[in-house]
This record gives structure tokens, C-alpha cells and sequence, in this order.
């Protein structure tokens, strides 16, 4: 391309040239009145135009084939395009910076039921989202005004008279820099969700309907074991009645784990609201977990900080999550003799809020395990902790419950060096994380 615009610099450089010469030529016949000299100059430059012009002619066809070419290419490159997109199982709209559609595949006219040619509809009007308040969500105007990638899966719509839910992916489209527009990617997940309400229903169900008998059996193995029958009973018996009782309790902890993960898993909670005093909570957890660490040879300590606001949120919710942290404290503390210590602060993270904090000097967690600690059902694979019970759905849980309560949980560990798990919350719940009873 480089040596072409030379060779073409240099072919107008002669023609300059020689054009001057030819009106040299024709000036000097003209003034010595030389017929011969003058026409022949005239002619000469007359036919060198010509042939520029034929050059020149030639130039711009061979410029317009390439754009020809070169259209042709971008038209082949736009169709492998589209076919892409076409064949992507979601729906696919392309928006500009007003919110109008400019490129959609065939699973977006599938999914509002449309045969209608969509170019330049706003995509509000072709596939209004609703939020869990039946309200428009302004999801891809907050985006064109953000150009940040927003993902949701709490949004439906109506299409055809039947509601469906929807996953949403916003990204952001920029050329040289600027947003020019948005690509919204759709997916029916209708039955997904039908099917994670059936499971939440099941669930719920069976803790319920297996916590009375299980309460029951745990209840007359207390029973039996107390001092009144015990002195009758011989010691292989006692042995036996004592491994059930400890297998019973460990079933009627996982029937309420199963029951807290079905309330944990839905949109808000159903909860009271209460004013709570973080100093008289935190004292009474202390009281009623001093016996168990006891067993273990665990001194647990409370430290508190000195004139701290009441806050209002779940008095039942709080306190399952602390119990869990000190649970946890207790059950993975490496040897005996060790301290737990359960304190409590102002909160950095929301003005006016409370931190908890459940320090202990027990296993540690590794920096791998640490990225995967509050997925679902996940236990270290480490030989200490598999031989410690557990169903791997506690932390999940806390932390389910912690952002319904419009609250975070964070922590510090290390390998032999114990852990610490943080509790931050408000200091009043947003009113949209719950359903209330107060």
C-alpha cells in the first residue's frame, strides 16, 4: 500500500513535468511563430490530459472495486455475526445509547412470542421488567448511566398473558471509549424457579414432619439416661443409649440446618423486628454456651465496648448466626485449653450499626478453602475437619440470613492460627428484606 502511493506520487511528478515543457513549447511556437512547434505542443498537452484523466479514471475503479471487496467482506463478517448470535440459545438484544433495539436474534422474537420486526422499538415497551414489587425497574437505564455490567435474576415480565421470570445480563457496548449502547442478554428461568420453590416446600415439609418424632426418641433417651433410671441400666447399655443420644442430636441438628436453609433460601424473611441490646444478647449467649465449651476445656470470654447503640432487626435471626460462630469456634478448636472470645463494636461498614466478632485459636482455614467457605455444602476436605461432623450448610446459611438482615459476614484466618468471623449489621433492617410481625 505504502510503495503503491509512491509509485503514484512519482507517475503525477512526471506528468508535472512534462506538462511543463509542453507549455514551454507551446509559448515559444507562439512568440517565434512557429506553426509546427505551437500545434505539436498543443496536441501533445491536449493528449497528455487525456491520458491523465484515463489514469485518474482507472484509479477511482480500482478504489471503488476494493470498497466493493471490502463491503462484501463486512456483509460476510456481519452474517457469521448474526448466525452466531442466532444461534445462541438466549435472547439477544443490541441497544443504543436511547434504549432502542438495533440488532436481535430469533430466540428474542421466541421469547416475547413476536414475529414484528423490533429495529428500533425501545426495549422498555418490547419486554417491560418488573421487579418483586410489580413496579418497571429501571435496570438498563441505571446501566446506559453506570456502563457497568449488572447481572439479575429477580425480575418478570408478562408475555402473552402468562408471567415468566427472568435472568438478565446488561453489558455495556463502547467504541474508542464512549458507550454507544448495551447488549441484554434473557433467559427464561421460570423453571428453575418453580423447581427451587418445590425444593424449598420439600424441604420444609420433611424437617418439619421428622422434628416431632426425632424430638420425641431425643426426649425418652434423656430420659433413660438421667439419674432416676441410670443406676438400673448395665454399662454396655448406658454406652449404646449414650452413642444415640449423641447420633440423635446430631440428626435433630441437621433437621433444623435443613429447615434454616429452606427460610434462608427465600426472597425475605419472615421475622419479627425487635430493639436489641447487643451487651444483654451477647451476655446471655455466653451464659448458655459456658457449659459446652467447658466440656471441650474452652474458656469463653465476652468483651464489650462500652456504650453502644441498640439496633433493630431479627432478635432470633442474630442470634442463630452468633451461635453459629461460636459452634463452629468450639467444634474446630484444634486442642483443649484453648479461648473463645466473643466481642462486639461499632460497625465501619454501615453508620450507626454493630459489629460482632467470634475470635477463636482453633484449626485455621487455608487461602484456598477460604474462597469456597460459604458455598453450599462445602467442608474442608482436610483429615482434622472430616472427622469433625458437619453438614457444610452453616455458613451458607448465616450468610443468607446476614444479607436478608441487610448485613454482611467477613473473616480473618490462618492455618494454626485460629479464626475470626465478623458480623456486621444496620442499624435497622431495610424494610424490604422482610416480611414483618411486629
Amino acid at each position: 500500500m505504502k510503495s503503491s502511493k509512491l509509485s503514484l506520487l512519482r507517475l503525477y511528478g512526471i506528468f508535472v513535468f512534462v506538462s511543463v515543457i509542453f507549455l514551454i513549447g507551446i509559448i515559444y511556437g507562439y512568440l517565434q511563430k512557429d506553426p509546427v512547434l505551437f500545434w505539436t505542443s498543443i496536441i501533445l498537452f491536449v493528449l497528455l490530459g487525456i491520458i491523465r484523466i484515463l489514469i485518474i479514471i482507472r484509479s477511482l475503479l480500482h478504489k471503488t472495486e476494493q470498497q466493493k471487496k471490502h463491503a462484501v467482506k463486512l456483509q460476510v463478517e456481519q452474517n457469521k455475526l448474526l448466525a452466531l448470535v442466532n444461534s445462541l440459545g438466549e435472547a439477544v438484544f443490541a441497544l443504543d445509547k436511547k434504549g432502542r433495539v438495533s440488532v436481535y436474534n430469533s430466540a428474542a422474537m421466541e421469547l416475547i412470542d413476536s414475529h414484528n420486526d423490533l429495529a428500533g422499538q425501545l426495549f422498555d415497551k418490547i419486554l417491560p421488567l418488573q421487579n418483586k414489587d410489580n413496579q418497571i425497574d429501571q435496570l438498563i437505564n441505571a446501566t446506559l448511566q453506570e456502563s457497568k455490567v449488572v447481572t439479575r435474576d429477580d425480575l418478570h415480565t408478562t408475555i402473552s398473558g402468562q408471567e415468566i421470570s427472568l435472568y438478565i445480563l446488561v453489558t455495556p457496548i463502547k467504541q474508542s471509549g464512549e458507550l454507544v449502547g448495551v447488549l441484554v442478554m434473557a433467559r427464561d428461568i421460570s423453571k428453575q424457579k418453580n423447581l427451587q420453590q418445590q425444593k424449598d416446600e420439600f424441604l420444609s415439609v420433611v424437617s418439619h414432619e421428622l422434628r416431632t418424632p426425632v424430638a420425641i426418641v431425643e426426649a425418652d433417651i434423656s430420659t433413660v439416661l438421667s439419674p432416676t433410671y441410670l443406676g438400673g441400666i448395665e454399662p454396655k447399655t448406658e454406652k449404646l443409649l449414650r452413642s444415640a443420644a449423641q447420633n440423635i442430636t446430631y440428626l435433630s441438628g441437621l433437621l433444623q440446618d435443613l429447615s434454616d436453609l429452606s427460610h434462608s433460601e427465600r426472597t425475605v424473611l419472615d421475622v419479627e423486628l425487635h430493639s436489641i441490646d447487643s451487651d444483654l444478647l451477647c451476655k446471655e449467649l455466653v451464659e448458655s454456651m459456658t457449659e459446652r465449651a467447658k466440656l471441650e476445656n474452652i474458656e469463653l470470654v465476652y468483651l464489650n465496648e462500652k456504650d453502644l447503640p441498640k439496633i433493630t432487626s431479627s432478635d432470633q435471626r442474630v442470634r442463630e448466626i452468633l451461635i453459629n460462630f461460636l459452634t463452629n469456634a468450639i467444634k474446630y478448636s484444634a486442642s483443649k485449653g484453648k479461648k473463645i472470645e466473643l466481642s462486639t463494636k461499632v460497625s465501619q461498614k454501615y453508620p450507626g450499626g454493630i459489629q460482632f466478632a467470634v475470635n477463636d485459636e482453633g484449626l485455621g482455614i487455608s487461602s484456598e478453602e477460604q474462597k469456597k467457605l460459604f458455598h453450599k455444602f462445602y467442608r474442608s476436605s482436610s483429615q482434622e475437619v472430616q472427622a469433625i461432623k458437619g453438614t457444610g450448610m452453616g455458613l451458607y446459611i448465616t450468610m443468607q440470613q446476614a444479607k436478608k438482615l441487610g448485613g454482611d459476614i467477613s473473616f480473618d484466618s490462618q492455618i494454626g492460627n485460629g479464626s475470626t468471623f465478623y458480623l456486621d449489621l444496620p442499624f435497622t433492617i431495610p424494610v424490604s428484606k422482610v416480611t414483618t410481625t411486629q
